[in-house]
């Protein structure tokens, strides 16, 4: 997430529009108008909940607060009881028409990858419980890049988040985003 949002970003990023005001900060206190908001914000931006408020950069912290009118101090907010984000991350996936993950998402995604996304190889493995084969990781660990007619190996320093033990990355050694 950007560490330092200019004014424009700010207004653009953390603003709340009146159905979001109407619909999840109506009837609450400061600390929880604050940190609901908050909440929000963050899942639109990030894709994700935060793991704790202490991950919503302070900045839009301190935006969101004079937005919704809360004078809560932020050391106080960070200690809001866990029941509170858990019913107000529930608020907000019905706000937002979502619901939690489920076992059987996890395993459709899953499913999903092994029909449409994963090379046969991988697949194969995959499916049969074997993890990834030895020979694909080290073929992946330093994954072609393309440098005029060319393909030369750059070598990997950070594996993907998706598949951790498989590493493929950009020329300059970062995960490759697809």
């Amino acid at each position: 997430m950007n560490p330092r949002w200019t004014a424009l970003e700010l207004a653009e990023s953390w603003a709340l529009t009146p159905e979001e005001r109407g619909a999840l900060l109506s009837g609450k206190t400061d600390a929880n108008r604050l940190s609901i908001a908050a909440l929000l914000k963050f899942f639109q931006l990030e894709g994700r909940f935060p793991a704790t408020l202490r991950e919503v950069p302070e900045q839009g912290l301190a935006y969101l607060a004079q937005l919704v009118g809360s004078a809560t101090p932020l050391a106080f907010l960070y200690d809001l009881p866990i029941r509170t984000y858990d019913r107000q991350r529930a608020e907000i996936r019905a706000f937002l028409g979502m619901r939690q993950a489920t076992v059987t998402d996890h395993k459709r995604a899953q499913q999903g990858l092994l029909e449409h996304a994963l090379p046969g190889e991988l697949r194969f493995a995959m499916r049969s419980g074997e993890g990834v084969p030895g020979s694909v990781v080290s073929s992946w660990n330093s994954p072609p890049t393309r440098s005029g007619n060319e393909f030369s190996r750059v070598p990997c320093t950070r594996p993907t988040p998706l598949l951790p033990r498989v590493s493929a990355c950009n020329s300059h050694g970062q995960p490759s985003r697809r």
